[in-house]
């Protein structure tokens, strides 16, 4: 069944509801101690299927994380002319986060971008807490929290990552 993580009142004054809920998606087993997978989907993506767990768990493997890339942004530098052309973020934010060449910012053939609507961490993964509360920390720290931006600069490896295959909005089942 779908577990439901509540906040108390402390966790909420302290990150506010976006980071609180930030929390959760980068450190899940601090939540929820007896998983081995753990699937983290946005407030604005709708399940149709359970199923989706299993299939997101299985493609993972035991490789740390499951992302889908990025529909629409094919790389960080995508992603940086979108924020700034939507008013997200000032340019001059976003350069604050780290050099333009280690973000990939002039590089249109840098890391992929991927989409952090939907992921599956797996637990039990040696780096997988390391990394999870890495991120959360710049996240939280960051000029520009803008957490899938922010996973470009964790620098973790490809053979880490298993890119859950995307999966076409109209007719898939999930």
């Amino acid at each position: 069944g779908l577990a439901t993580c509540v906040f108390n009142q402390a966790v909420l004054d302290k990150y506010g509801p976006r980071l609180a809920a930030n929390r959760v998606k980068h450190m899940p087993w601090e939540y929820y101690q007896e998983v081995s997978y753990w699937v983290w989907i946005d407030g604005n993506v709708s399940i149709l299927d359970e199923e989706y767990k299993n299939w997101a768990a299985n493609v993972v493997g035991d490789k740390m994380i499951g992302l889908f890339l990025h529909p629409f942004n094919k790389n960080v530098w995508d992603e940086f002319n979108s924020l700034v052309s939507l008013g997200r973020y000032k340019e001059a934010d976003i350069m604050k986060l780290a050099s333009p060449s280690k973000m990939g910012w002039n590089n249109k053939n840098s890391s992929p971008l991927y989409a952090m609507t939907s992921l599956c961490w797996n637990v039990e993964h040696p780096k997988a807490k390391e990394v999870g509360k890495a991120w959360f920390e710049l996240t939280c720290s960051s000029p520009v929290p803008h957490d899938q931006v922010l996973w470009n600069l964790l620098d973790v490896p490809d053979e880490d990552i298993a890119v859950l295959p995307n999966l076409d909005l109209l007719s898939n089942r999930f």
